[in-house]
């Protein structure tokens, strides 16, 4: 956390949230895809236009340990597979805070805010990861409550299908199985 205005605490918070971020995890359980409407719809807006499903994953250490607090959500939209995905590492931190996330087949580039104090590319185009300990670079500022993390990399591949995001997530989220979760049911359609 170079330069940052953070508190011992603060620095010593970020610290153990990069130690998570960084260590060998496990699917605790195997969950089912919810659907959920992410916003009201307008008179006329079709359903497909809102509708997501949306998988939360509860994670262990290698023990078997659960690691409360600490959970894989992903997200896709139910008709739009293999567009705007997101997967995010969360933290319980009155209310949940993302520590980590990847963004498949985004809509839109990425940003980067300060991409000259990172040495980054100050835009990143297709599908990208925030990594949680580039973001620490930043002090505890940089992960505010449902708000998007303001550093990201392009991942070292494109994913070509669902299967491949979850082998993308399995690798920079440290999470063994990942690759094994099931995708979400697209209408019924086979990817």
């Amino acid at each position: 956390m170079e330069n940052s205005t953070d508190t011992p605490r603060q620095r010593e918070q970020v610290e153990r949230w990069v130690a998570l971020a960084d260590m060998h995890k496990f699917i605790f359980d195997w969950p089912d895809w919810q659907l959920q409407s992410s916003r009201q719809r307008k008179a006329g807006e079709a359903s497909n236009q809102t509708d997501q499903f949306v998988l939360t994953v509860l994670l262990c250490d290698e023990t078997g340990v659960s690691l409360e607090g600490l959970e894989l959500r992903i997200f896709a939209w139910r008709d739009r597979p293999q567009e705007d995905a997101t997967a995010l590492l969360q933290i319980e931190d009155d209310g949940w805070t993302t520590i980590a996330r990847l963004d498949c087949w985004p809509n839109s580039p990425h940003e980067n805010k300060h991409w000259k104090k990172l040495s980054q590319a100050p835009q990143v185009c297709g599908t990208h990861v925030h990594l949680c300990a580039d973001n620490a670079r930043l002090g505890r500022m940089a992960f505010k409550p449902y708000e998007n993390l303001p550093s990201a990399v392009a991942t070292d591949s494109e994913p070509h299908s669902f299967r491949d995001m979850m082998r993308l997530i399995e690798m920079y989220f440290k999470i063994d199985g990942a690759s094994k979760l099931p995708p979400p049911d697209w209408q019924g359609r086979l990817l």
